[in-house]
């Protein structure tokens, strides 16, 4: 069942059919239409076979985790390019328009001209305000520039005000030595559990703690909302926790999800702080209503 498992997925994956076709590193696996007992018969079938079996059987799901991890830090490389790119280019640029209005202003001859001038000084505001929470949202410089801390202060800091409502972060006092890997995939955590406490918690408050630990770091962000539905991690319109779930498992780390007694979700996540290269793990654990 395992096998067929298997050859279902990868045979639906059009990206992995072309990987086939080239040079790739992974390893060419059957097509679903070649009976397993067309292969060479190896002299001791009774043990040869079910060494195979597994062995083909683990190498899927390792190949495809490997895969994802090195889509995942591509993505957050053309995030980092374009949210540089919109910083340094577009915002210096419209950082110039403003001062060149407040000039213009200056030399304006009638109120009109001023009135005029001022509403497109404002636009430019506006238009800079917008642009910089683009580049927030694609990727936050800080994060690459002054750590992981000061990227979740200010993440906390922002969904503060924009929900109104009380969001807290316990940390520790000093900044944890991580891999990048690992400190991308917890600011992202953070950030997907504040959208579904927007989209879906109805919740007031928020509390969110990070401990670090010898070899690991550990994450909770616990609401006071409506709670996760049974089998969250499985339904179809959960795609951010999907990703961050899969995200995990390639550093060697583990998501949990759960409702906390009272009332309320509560996301946890344990991450290694140097974590190798794509790995796997076992299987995840599953969330509880």
């Amino acid at each position: 069942m395992v096998i067929g498992w298997r050859r279902k997925v990868l045979s639906s994956q059009p990206l992995l059919k072309i990987l086939r076709r080239q040079t790739s590193p992974f390893p060419r696996m059957p097509d679903a239409a070649t009976p397993l007992a067309a292969a060479p018969s190896p002299p001791a079938p009774g043990v040869a076979s079910a060494t195979t079996s597994t062995a083909n059987a683990s190498a899927g799901p390792a190949n495809l985790r490997a895969l994802v991890a090195r889509l995942v830090d591509a993505r957050e490389e053309d995030r980092l390019r374009v949210a540089r790119k919109l910083h340094d280019d577009v915002g210096q640029m419209l950082t110039a328009l403003r001062l060149e209005l407040g000039a213009l202003a200056l030399s304006a001859s009638s109120p009109s001209q001023r009135e005029r001038i001022a509403a497109m000084t404002e636009l430019v505001g506006t238009s800079m305000g917008s642009l910089r929470q683009i580049s927030e949202d694609l990727r936050p410089l800080v994060l690459d520039d002054l750590g992981l801390h000061a990227a979740l202060d200010g993440l906390v800091d922002q969904a503060s005000r924009r929900l109104g409502i009380e969001v807290t972060l316990r940390r520790d006092a000093e900044e944890p030595a991580v891999d990048p890997r690992v400190a991308t995939a917890l600011y992202r955590a953070v950030q997907e559990a504040l959208a579904n406490v927007e989209r879906h918690a109805r919740a007031t408050d928020v509390a969110i703690t990070m401990r670090a630990h010898d070899d690991c770091l550990d994450l909770t962000v616990e609401d006071n909302g409506l709670g996760l539905p049974a089998g969250a991690l499985d339904r179809t319109e959960t795609w951010g926790l999907r990703t961050l779930d899969e995200r995990m498992r390639t550093l060697g780390g583990t998501l949990t999800l759960d409702n906390v007694r009272g009332g309320g979700a509560r996301l946890r996540l344990v991450v290694p702080r140097q974590p190798g290269p794509a790995v796997t793990v076992g299987t995840r654990p599953r969330s509880t209503p």
